[in-house]
């Protein structure tokens, strides 16, 4: 949706990776690190040096989004036990980097180990990696999650009212570790449940199918 937002044609974001439109309805298409890569590239490619692309991106994803990682988030204890989850089967989500998460009183700061990615590719991953966490976490909580700190090593752009109008704060750029810091809530996973299941959220979860990657 953002590509033809942008007015980028599916054939022109998918170049070079051999997937055409009929793979984003097929469940059983695997998508490889280098096929998303290729992607995020080509959607770089024609955007420029647009700011908050991946927040945008990350802003878009949805429980059904996530599969059996949404179910596992929403049916947590507590919102710290999401936290875990959510970073020891990343795998199984949208991140393409590695998380690591670290208490600091009521705080807990999670670290983004971008040095394993490509450099032209860490900014997008961090912030939709961010947003997503953001996005799911506000699902789960029933309101607004504003971070008490975002820091990114990128240069600060031009713009960063798209980091405002998401996140509620500003970020800090030029920093030596990306990282986001959360005020831990309490949260009941039952509450939550109970909520979805009167907006019918639950059942088109379970029968959400997660595309491979």
């Amino acid at each position: 949706d953002m590509a033809m937002e942008r007015g980028l044609p599916l054939r022109e974001l998918f170049a070079g990776t051999g997937l055409d439109e009929p793979d984003l309805k097929d469940p059983s298409r695997m998508i490889s690190l280098e096929e998303e890569y290729r992607v995020i590239r080509n959607l770089q490619r024609h955007c420029g040096n647009e700011a908050g692309l991946g927040f945008e991106a990350g802003s878009r994803y949805r429980f059904t989004t996530l599969g059996s990682l949404g179910f596992a988030l929403v049916s947590s204890p507590t919102l710290r036990k999401a936290f875990e989850i959510s970073v020891r089967y990343a795998d199984l989500g949208a991140s393409l980097i590695r998380v690591v998460l670290d208490a600091e009183g009521r705080d807990l700061r999670a670290g983004f180990k971008e040095n394993e990615l490509p450099a032209d590719l860490r900014q997008f991953a961090v912030e939709r990696t961010m947003a997503v966490g953001l996005t799911i976490y506000r699902y789960l909580l029933g309101r607004p999650v504003i971070p008490r700190a975002m820091d990114f090593t990128s240069a600060r752009p031009s713009d960063v009212g798209v980091y405002e109008r998401f996140a509620g704060v500003t970020p800090s750029f030029g920093m030596p570790k990306s990282s986001a810091k959360r005020r831990m809530a309490p949260w009941k996973s039952s509450t939550a449940i109970a909520m979805w299941s009167r907006l019918g959220i639950m059942g088109s979860w379970r029968s959400a199918t997660r595309p491979g990657r």
